[in-house]
């Protein structure tokens, strides 16, 4: 076809459809790796939340057996030490990051990063059990550019929480007393049942894929 045509001309159309056979080729690995975090994300996401339902679920589990077995204090123990040591056990098995945060903190260990605390104060407080808000899901860019799926589950009170978290009246007074000798910054009381009390915030590291490879 590039018969009579001088060798520039020739050289030219060649270069076109060099470029445009690798513009292609880009566009094609570009829809491919889409499709893959697409189905990364999913992936995550299934995870995240099937983690949260195991976590939440035995976490009530024992602190209604702590209930029974030693009353408030013991609950009061299991709610922070043994919660505190469950969800580091799930982010080290599981290689996630993987915590409770709170505006209203009791544990100073548990602070929120500026982006949980940004989601809970701009979108999750004043929600409600009644009217939950929806959990956040988000595949996202990190600081170290590190692709992860981030999910932030809200959590409320329930009735069982104010014998640790309600009001004075409602905190029997041995509670109150450990209360003020463990946690003596404590500012997670006076809450009432259905008030959002903060979130279960997961992080799971996403593959990173470059065009190519």
């Amino acid at each position: 076809r590039f018969t009579g045509m001088k060798p520039k001309y020739i050289l030219a159309a060649l270069l076109w459809v060099g470029l445009i056979t690798f513009g292609v080729w880009r566009l094609m690995g570009s829809v491919g790796i889409h499709a893959n975090q697409e189905r990364q994300a999913l992936a995550a996401e299934k995870d995240s939340k099937a983690a949260v339902n195991d976590f939440m679920g035995s976490l009530k589990a024992k602190l209604q057996a702590s209930m029974q077995e030693g009353g408030p204090t013991h609950a009061l123990n299991v709610c922070g030490d043994v919660a505190q040591e469950m969800t580091q056990n799930y982010a080290n098995e599981k290689g996630w990051y993987f915590r409770r945060t709170a505006l209203r903190l009791r544990n100073p260990l548990n602070a929120p990063d500026i982006y949980e605390k940004a989601w809970m104060e701009r979108t999750a407080f004043g929600s409600t059990a009644e009217v939950p808000i929806a959990t956040y899901t988000k595949a996202v860019t990190n600081e170290e550019y590190v692709r992860e799926y981030h999910l932030m589950e809200p959590i409320y009170v329930a009735e069982a929480c104010l014998v640790c978290h309600g009001s004075s009246q409602q905190i029997p007074d041995e509670v109150e007393d450990l209360l003020a000798e463990k946690y003596p910054s404590d500012s997670a009381i006076d809450f009432k049942v259905g008030e959002f009390r903060g979130i279960l915030s997961i992080r799971i590291p996403l593959p990173d894929e470059e065009l190519g490879e």
